[in-house]
């Protein structure tokens, strides 16, 4: 018998009701919302006209109400149970994550599954899942540590997360953040990380993280990141306390 598994899906199970509190709170802020989502231009880093951001008020609501009839942890616990190449993060993959995300993320929940057969076997890319990070091989350290960052956005914002990302790689922009000096400039302005769309977030935090190991950053525009400091004060963003 696994205990370790059965170890997880009493976590997984206790995590429905706990996260519940939290759940409705969202919904219940989300209708008033409303009005933010019209008087934006910018939401999560996406500039959106007119009558799209009703739109995508719209289509958070679904996301919403599936976390709370706990859609996410009934998903891990199948991935868990019938798919047993899946895999937790190795101690040396949990030392890398703490260095960036320190106790923000549910570690034990995460599962990376390295044969996900429906899109990255063909397409050869990742995608995350609630607390499952698909693949069809196992990802650099890089690439993990942007997967993570989707971890990162579900445990704060909850399954809408899904949405912004998906509309953020359709933005022209992508996941291109600009670079070191793109983030000097919001920092003048005093933006945040909350400032760039999700997939930007992520390439953000993947570029530091290549920075620190030395290699060369992915959306650097051949710069060296000579500011680092720049960098830590979005980093610093992942291991603020949100509710």
């Amino acid at each position: 018998m696994n205990f370790s598994k059965l170890h997880l899906t009493l976590q997984l199970l206790i995590a429905i009701l706990i996260s519940l509190p939290r759940r409705i709170y969202r919904v219940f802020c989300h209708f008033p919302a409303l009005f933010t989502y019209l008087n934006r231009p910018a939401l999560y880093g996406i500039r959106f006209r007119g009558i799209a951001r009703c739109f995508l008020w719209l289509g958070e609501i679904p996301f919403l109400l599936l976390d709370l009839a706990g859609l996410p942890e009934w998903y891990e616990l199948v991935n868990l149970w019938l798919k047993p190449n899946s895999r937790s993060l190795t101690s040396q993959e949990l030392i890398w994550a703490k260095s960036l995300f320190g106790e923000m993320l549910p570690y034990q929940r995460i599962r990376i599954d390295e044969r996900a057969r429906l899109g990255p076997k063909q397409y050869r890319f990742c995608y995350v899942s609630f607390c499952v990070i698909n693949s069809w091989e196992r990802m650099p350290p890089a690439i993990l540590i942007h997967e993570l960052v989707h971890v990162w956005q579900f445990s704060r914002y909850g399954s809408p997360y899904i949405l912004r990302a998906l509309l953020a790689q359709n933005t022209r922009a992508g996941y291109d953040y600009g670079g070191i000096r793109a983030l000097q400039m919001a920092r003048e302005h005093d933006l945040t990380l909350e400032a760039f769309n999700y997939e930007q977030q992520a390439a953000i935090v993947e570029d530091f993280f290549r920075f620190q190991k030395k290699g060369p950053l992915r959306w650097g525009r051949g710069e060296d990141p000579h500011d680092p400091d720049t960098y830590r004060y979005f980093i610093s963003a992942l291991t603020e306390i949100h509710f």
